[in-house]
Formats: structure tokens, sequence, C-alpha cells
């Protein structure tokens, strides 16, 4: 095989993110019945100096897992470990930590085919309460915005608090599945470059206006518009990446 060959051959080292090792130990401990499902988590600050890590990596993993209901708030009381059993639990983590670009594409694909859908949903069903409460979600991630600043999980909380609104547990429980990984998505491609952070909260306005006017089709046309330019901002990213990621290669092999 030519010296070429083998270069195209070769994926560029991945780096895992401290939050992914915090997520991987603590999948650990389930697995081998250390920490057990009613079990309380230690404090954020006590797991961060155990960890040798900042807070803010702890906290984010901790929310993944939230997400994937691997752990539950409780008020007053604390973060506890859900019962999922442990297979199920140990198939999530894998899952999440060990997407590929290709997995990537294929989650996006999912979500541009029922998004839409729950929004329709959503338009009909959600109740005076539920469209509030994606109303504060939504000023929230305008504050956001307004200062040049991305909030990951406020761009989650809004989805999924229209997935709650649709009243379809399934639909709520899928898109519940699948934000998480997307959220890593955004963050490894870092998709908000060239501003897609502010023509990404354009089509949520389009889309909040659809949903307080309880009109279905357009809540539906917007979201699926709205799955549409997330799509077209993925492809252009994974090809820029792609595109440095071989100039680096030939660059190298150049200079040896």
């Amino acid at each position: 095989m030519s010296t070429g060959n083998v270069l195209e051959k070769i994926k560029g080292v991945q780096i895992v993110k401290p939050s992914d090792h915090v997520i991987q130990q603590l999948r650990n401990l389930i697995v081998n019945n250390e920490i057990r499902p009613g079990d309380i988590l230690p404090s954020e600050r006590d797991l961060a100096t155990s960890f040798g890590i900042g807070r803010g990596y702890v906290r984010e993993a901790i929310k993944t897992l939230e997400l994937y209901g691997v752990f539950k708030s409780v008020p007053g009381v604390g973060t506890i470990v859900s019962d999922l059993g442990t297979q199920c639990i140990n198939g999530f983590i894998n899952n999440l930590v060990q997407f590929s670009v290709h997995e990537y594409e294929e989650l996006i694909e999912v979500r541009a085919l029922i998004e839409p859908f729950t929004a329709f949903r959503a338009a009909t069903n959600a109740t005076d309460e539920e469209l509030r409460t994606i109303g504060r979600v939504f000023d929230d991630l305008r504050k956001v915005i307004m200062r040049d600043e991305v909030s990951l999980q406020l761009e989650c909380d809004f989805h999924m608090e229209i997935a709650k609104a649709s009243h379809n547990s399934i639909l709520a429980n899928t898109i519940n599945a699948i934000l998480p990984g997307l959220i890593k998505l955004i963050d490894d491609l870092d998709m908000a470059k060239d501003g897609r952070h502010r023509r990404s909260h354009d089509e949520h306005d389009q889309l909040m206006e659809a949903l307080r006017n309880r009109d279905p089709q357009a809540a539906e046309r917007a979201m699926r518009h709205h799955m549409n330019q997330t799509g077209a901002h993925f492809s252009v990213r994974v090809s820029e990446i792609e595109e440095k990621r071989n100039s680096r290669r030939l660059n190298k092999r150049d200079s040896q």
C-alpha cells in the first residue's frame, strides 16, 4: 500500500473531554454496584476535587446523565441514581461517549423526522402553562444570544419542553434520548461558528410564534425549516473539519 493510501485510512485522534472521563467513571461505579439505585451522589465540589478537574466539567457530565435518565435531581435531597438497570445504563453511556460523525448524521436524520411532528402536536396539545414554560426558556435563550453567547443547555431545554408539550410520551422519551448526543455534536463541531447560534434563534422565533398562535401547520413548517438548516450547517462543518485534517496530514507528509 502506498504512503498516500495509508494516510487516507488514518483517522484523526479523538480528544476525550474531561466530562466524558467523568461519565465513564460514574458508569463504572454503577455497573460495579459501588453506587446503586437510590444512592445520593456527593456534591459537585467534592466530585470535582476527587476527579481533579473543574466543577463545570462535573456539572456537564451530571446534567448529561440526567437528560438520559441515569440520574435524577430531587429538590431538598440531591442527585440520585435512577433505577434503570445496569445493562440499560451501560448501553446508554457507551453510546453517549462513542458517537462517530456518521452516527451523529443519523441522529440528525431521526430528529428531522420526528421533531416537526412533535411541534405539530405541541401546538395542538400544549396547556397554557406549558406554553408559558416554553416561552420562559425561549426568553432566557434570547438573552444569551443578545450577549453573543451560546447556551447548549437552554437550546436543549427549549426542544425538550416542546416535546413534553406534545403530550406523547414516546416522542418525548425519544427526543430525550437524542438530545444529549446532539449537545455533544454541537460542542465537538463548534456548530455556533459563523453566527449559527443567532440564525438558529431566528428560526426558534418563528417556531415560538406558531406555538403561541396554536397553529400546528405553521409550527411543523417552522421546525422542519429549523431541522433542515441545522442539517445543512452540520454538513458544512464536517466538510470544513475534514479539509483541515487532510491539509494537516499533507503538510506533515510533505515536511518529512
